[in-house]
């Protein structure tokens, strides 16, 4: 039996209630299939979602790829034939946040840089992309993150929903979808159109900010690694406090670090170079002493 999706129609919704229809053994963990549920399943670069199910905690919640049913793989057994469910609704926001980030990030790349996204991964401490090409120059870089960010800045609407086949050939989608049929298209206002089943928000306000934190050569791609929403508050959090840190050992600001650092360098390097010559006259005198000395 498929699974009615709750979140395809509000990724908000937190908590809901569902019936059993089965119930079955997954890796020694009791497994439920509902009629409807509002946890997502593991699946197009996004990680699942956790929370309780009837009292219990969901560990995870997969697809089960014979008949799209949604399997609740909970920590302990449940009895009940109707269930309340309670989504963990941080990790939700904050999969929301980055997915849709992506969505906006990856159409940007293609506008600037003419860089496909061919790769997605949405991972607890990271999120990446992978583009087709290669020398991607700082300076576009930076002009890809100005674009995606005046998307958020301009708030612009965030929809989704199922699309007819007339309409969706219709539609400038980023790629082409890995379905023929039930098109889920989520759209980006007047920026972006893509086939996905994920989770996002409603506006692209609320994603805050995407800051790109590194970018890589992979073979013939370019790995690209950002963060968005609470994830860029916190990386800009934690570099925050160790610019404050080392500039406060250093009775410096931290606008002065990169001067500092430059006259560091250059001190040690004069520094080694007087004890080199100063090792080798020690060499010397030594050599003069042993000489005296020899019988």
């Amino acid at each position: 039996m498929k699974t009615n999706r709750l979140y395809y129609h509000d990724a908000y919704l937190k908590t809901f209630t569902g019936r059993v229809v089965e119930r079955l053994a997954h890796n020694d963990h009791m497994a439920l299939v509902l009629d409807q549920t509002a946890f997502y399943p593991t699946g197009g670069g996004q990680p699942n979602d956790l929370g309780q199910l009837g009292g219990a905690q969901v560990i995870d919640a997969i697809e089960r790829e014979s008949d799209g049913a949604v399997l609740h793989i909970l920590a302990s057994e449940v009895q009940d034939q109707h269930l309340s469910g309670e989504i963990d609704w941080t990790r939700r926001f904050d999969h929301m946040q980055q997915h849709t980030g992506q969505h906006i990030l990856s159409q940007s790349f293609v506008q600037v840089a003419k860089a496909e996204t061919v790769g997605f991964h949405l991972g607890q401490d990271n999120v990446t992309i992978d583009l087709n090409r290669t020398g991607l120059s700082p300076a576009a870089i930076e002009r890809v993150e100005d674009l995606a960010n005046q998307v958020i800045f301009e708030n612009r609407p965030v929809t989704a929903r199922i699309v007819s086949p007339d309409e969706l050939a219709s539609l400038p989608l980023r790629k082409p979808p890995k379905v023929e049929h039930d098109v889920r298209i989520v759209q980006v206002e007047g920026f972006d159109w893509s086939a996905c089943g994920g989770t996002h928000v409603s506006s692209a306000g609320q994603i805050g900010l995407i800051k790109i934190v590194k970018v890589d050569r992979h073979g013939d791609e370019t790995r690209v690694e950002f963060c968005c929403g609470h994830r860029a508050l916190a990386d800009y959090r934690r570099k925050h406090e160790i610019l404050a840190s080392v500039a406060s050992e250093l009775s410096i600001g931290y606008w002065e670090l990169g001067d500092a650092l430059a006259r560091l360098q250059t001190e040690n390097k004069e520094t080694r170079k007087k004890l080199s010559d100063a090792q080798n006259k020690l060499l010397l005198v030594e050599a003069d002493e042993l000489a005296a000395s020899a019988q």
